[in-house]
């Protein structure tokens, strides 16, 4: 008995006891003891940190330790989650979801298809009612690219602050892009009924609020695709932008046809499909997103601290060189992209004499733009987004010389849809690029201020274009997209390719 005793205390001490034998010890009368071992598990420190908290407890943990599986959902985590090591403690919410494991964010992506979708329905068909738009008005056209430009400028401006405010929940944000997208639509179902020159301000007013509202689903909706399953490829960013280059496609197509089956006067008919969808997408981004905040951790923080948070984080990617230069590159991108497509169709018509029936090219040229995403977009993930990035784009300066010097409008279409082809999986492949050259903390922030600002040249591009083209004829489209190329092409130089950690 005093050895049993003196066995119990030393293994109260915390030193380890010697294993017995697994029969058991042997007792008078032949019979074996039978022995129970009892095994402890040290608690973790972690869990015991709101019991007893330490300096080394209490620290927050580390923004990039995530766990993909869970619910984002579920609840808000508290300051106190685990790093996603242990599996006894929850791990904290960082950032966002992958795509490929969690329905809702399917329909997420649905529906962020459905907004880009609509809005290459609008972009695509400003180059094809411009001829209507300038018969029932007799106004430069060229003002509308100054509404959408300065709605774009201001939707860049304002969309980090108002995300704040709301502590990044995209349910409320997206409400607020696509109502105005919506209500920008109703000044174009009226144009048949008022078409004085007075109600042209009211056009452009629309275009304002289309650029202002587009610049908050395209900021958001490439945060959100850029996070997919395989961080920074071109997966979600491919669907979601595909679906807006087949608006593109059908765009013109159907503008067309209601030209000219209603006459010139009736152009704004065309918008009663994309108000429409306008108010589908209102639905669903509104539904989907209920409950998403794209900054996830926050907890119950001050609306103060959440918007100082976010303000250094944004300024901090500000300061940062690839974001700057991915900044610069889309603007020059989707400049491009858009003036080619507003002015095709006009350049057509004035510098190579083509009928009305070359309305078709600029549908030729958005046919290209999402077969290039759907299709090409995984050969720059095969061969290297940053060297593919490089041959397409000097493929683009060569063909758009070839448009400016061939003044043939069949060759001319056709060299447009090429060109389209080549643009698609340009912008997929460059921000795969500039998510893979940021840091986990910086990647919301940096891709936002890239698409939010880089977008603004969409609008700014095809201004200029008009402005030039007003006194100098269509034919500066080809220089000014040459130009568009070269500095896209710079940019693209400079851009550091080396994966931060």
């Amino acid at each position: 008995m005093r050895s049993e005793a003196a066995a119990h205390k030393h293994s109260a001490s915390g030193a380890k006891p010697r294993d017995p034998d697994p029969a058991g010890p042997e007792i008078p009368g032949g019979r074996k003891r039978t022995s129970i071992t009892i095994t402890t598990t040290a608690i973790p420190e972690s869990a015991l940190s709101s019991a007893s908290p330490s300096p080394s407890s209490s620290a927050s943990p580390s923004p990039t330790e995530t766990n993909p599986d869970a619910d984002l959902e579920s609840s808000r985590p508290s300051s106190r989650a685990g790093t996603g090591k242990n599996p006894d403690v929850p791990p904290a919410h960082t950032s966002s979801p992958r795509l490929s494991r969690n329905r809702i964010n399917h329909l997420r992506l649905a529906a962020l298809c459905l907004v880009q979708l609509t809005s290459g329905l609008t972009d695509s068909a400003t180059g094809t009612l411009i001829p209507a738009i300038e018969h029932g008005t007799h106004l430069q056209t060229s003002l509308l690219f100054v509404g959408q430009a300065l709605g774009f400028i201001l939707g860049a401006a304002f969309v980090d602050p108002i995300s704040s405010l709301l502590d990044s929940s995209h349910s409320p944000l997206f409400l607020l892009a696509n109502s105005l997208v919506a209500a920008a639509y109703v000044p174009f179902l009226l144009s048949s009924k008022d078409p004085a020159p007075s109600f042209f301000i009211t056009v452009v007013l629309g275009f304002f609020l289309l650029g202002f509202g587009n610049s908050f689903n395209l900021s958001l909706g490439n945060v959100f695709a850029a996070s997919g399953p395989r961080l920074g490829t071109s997966n979600s960013l491919g669907l979601m932008h595909g679906a807006y280059g087949l608006g593109g496609a059908l765009g013109p197509l159907i503008a067309n046809t209601v030209v000219s089956v209603e006459g010139l006067d009736s152009w704004g008919k065309y918008y009663w499909i994309t108000f429409g969808l306008a108010l589908l997408g209102t639905a669903g981004t509104g539904s989907s997103f209920w409950g998403y905040h794209g900054m996830q951790g926050q907890g119950k923080k001050s609306a103060i601290k959440v918007r100082t948070e976010h303000w250094q984080a944004s300024l901090a990617a500000i300061d940062w060189r690839v974001v700057l230069l991915g900044a610069l590159f889309v603007f020059a991108y989707q400049g491009a992209e858009v003036s080619i497509s507003g002015w095709a169709f006009t350049f057509l018509k004035e510098e190579r004499n083509a009928g009305d029936k070359f309305g078709y090219a600029t549908a030729g040229y958005w046919a290209g733009i999402a077969i290039g995403r759907f299709l090409l977009t995984p050969l720059g993930e095969r061969f290297g987004e940053k060297r593919f990035v490089y041959f397409v784009v000097a493929l683009c300066a060569a063909f758009q010389i070839v448009v400016w010097f061939v003044r043939n409008p069949i060759a001319d279409s056709v060299v447009f849809a090429v060109i389209g082809l080549l643009l698609g999986p340009v912008y997929p492949c460059a921000v795969a690029v500039f998510m893979r050259n940021m840091r986990e903390q910086e990647r919301t922030s940096g891709i936002g201020i890239i698409s939010a600002f880089g977008s603004s040249g969409g609008a700014v591009a095809p201004f200029i274009t008009g402005a030039i083209a007003d006194s100098c004829g269509s034919w500066v489209l080809n220089p000014i997209a040459v130009v568009l190329f070269g500095a896209m092409l710079v940019c693209w130089y400079f851009s550091p390719d080396d994966p931060t950690e």
